[in-house]
């Protein structure tokens, strides 16, 4: 399963058992983190890059939700299709 980046936020923030206003500090407007941690809002770069030295995690760890071996699979199957385009539609 996926998670959204204000999702992945939260729980984090939840499991190192800090408030949202500690997480914050000073750069971040709480209901503006809020609005990111219950999904109906992106965070910028600065924001999020602040959320990862808090959170003491590397920016990647919210944005890698790529299941290599499905794009791989992905990858697989469209590269039979073109050949199979090529041998029957010459």
């Amino acid at each position: 399963m996926i998670s959204s980046i204000g999702s992945k936020i939260k729980s984090l923030r939840k499991n190192k058992k800090l408030t949202q206003a500690q997480l914050c500090g000073d750069k971040i407007n709480r209901s503006v983190l809020s609005l990111i941690e219950n999904n109906k809002m992106e965070p910028s770069l600065s924001q999020l890059n602040h959320i990862c030295k808090v959170l003491d995690v590397p920016i990647t760890y919210f944005i890698s939700d790529i299941n290599y071996s499905e794009t791989a699979q992905i990858a697989y199957n469209y590269e039979k299709l073109n050949l199979a385009k090529s041998f029957f539609c010459r």
